[in-house]
């Protein structure tokens, strides 16, 4: 990630692949994603029913000198004020903000806020679809040794994709059942 990249905001229709990207960037941006002291979460109402926990939590210290990573599930219309004064002075070196949200309009304060702020970033998230979808389903099989005839596909194509982590827990699933079948 880019050092002068402060803020991600994801965004769109599959709040499941914003999620699943969500948790890849955290992945990336720390050394240890389950450790309490480098990641912050917060809901948007926690940040609206108190206006000062979002900048505290993206000034607060870690204890090992780590980049500081603040997640925000959720977005709301009083983020705007907050994030446009924190975007005028975050540096990504120090500490990284990433908001997952929904579908966001391409007049939406806070997606323009993002896109046009030098030191944030964007990542859309839409629905995996046709041979995008066969595409996910398919690595994710392999990936339980397991292929998909070509009805099987057609079915799995036809009856997933509305959310990609719906997709993914139903394709486990039947590798999980498949294993079963095997032992």
């Amino acid at each position: 990630t880019d050092p002068a990249v402060g803020a991600i905001l994801l965004y769109g229709p599959d709040r499941g692949l914003v999620r699943e990207r969500a948790q890849r960037l955290l992945d990336s941006l720390l050394v240890d994603p389950a450790d309490p002291f480098t990641i912050t979460e917060l809901s948007a109402t926690a940040i609206k029913s108190d206006g000062a926990v979002l900048a505290d939590a993206t000034a607060a210290l870690t204890l090992t000198g780590e980049r500081r990573v603040v997640r925000v599930r959720g977005t709301d219309p009083s983020l705007i004020d907050q994030m446009t004064a924190l975007l005028e002075t975050l540096s990504g070196a120090d500490a990284v903000i990433v908001v997952e949200a929904g579908e966001l309009a391409p007049r939406d304060k806070l997606r323009k806020l993002f896109e046009t702020a030098p030191n944030a970033a964007t990542m859309a998230c839409y629905l995996d679809e046709g041979g995008d979808l066969e595409r996910v389903i398919g690595q994710i099989l392999r990936r339980h040794g397991l292929d998909a005839e070509p009805a099987a596909m057609a079915y799995l194509v036809e009856n997933l994709g509305s959310d990609r982590l719906v997709t993914r827990g139903e394709l486990e699933k039947l590798a999980l059942f498949k294993d079963d079948d095997n032992s």
